[in-house]
């Protein structure tokens, strides 16, 4: 789906960090895994127009968002 907020397509310029940290960092792999089963799963709710309380909804959004920041910090410390 073309609203999925996929790593390299938010931040084309770090496409071979992002792989590489993907590679050779298991926190890092397990940590983008996580946020983007999760995006998957808010994209699919979305889509199907699967009833959710506000702030269930809320909570998924925020922690893509929070797990987001944090690849990006450890996507541009190296």
């Amino acid at each position: 789906m073309a609203n999925h907020h996929a790593l390299t397509a938010d931040f084309p310029e770090y496409f071979n960090k992002i792989r590489n940290l993907h590679m050779e960092d298991t926190s890092f792999r397990q940590q983008s895994e996580r946020y983007h089963a999760l995006d998957r799963e808010i994209h699919s709710l979305e889509s199907r127009g699967v009833p959710m309380s506000d702030q269930a909804f809320s909570d998924m959004k925020m922690e893509r968002a929070q797990l987001k920041d944090s690849l990006y910090q450890r996507i541009t410390e190296r």
